[in-house]
């Protein structure tokens, strides 16, 4: 989307790091913007996960999403 914009920022903190994720300048809470929300969040787990070792498997397949 135009003018949108992805944020990662790692920040340290006394028991690791924190990735923050902001998904921001969206122009209207569309039905793509749903989607892409939901989107997020289902790949923000699958990267903590990751991060503390386990495996959540992937979230895109040939087919459709893996929710």
């Amino acid at each position: 989307m135009a003018g949108a914009e992805l944020v990662f920022e790692i920040l340290e903190k006394a028991s690791g790091s924190q990735l923050d994720f902001t998904h921001r300048n969206w122009r209207a809470a569309t039905p793509y913007f749903v989607s892409c929300n939901t989107t997020w969040g289902g790949l923000m787990f699958r990267i903590r996960s990751a991060a503390e070792g386990q495996g959540a498997g992937p979230l895109f397949r040939r087919s459709a999403l893996a929710y």
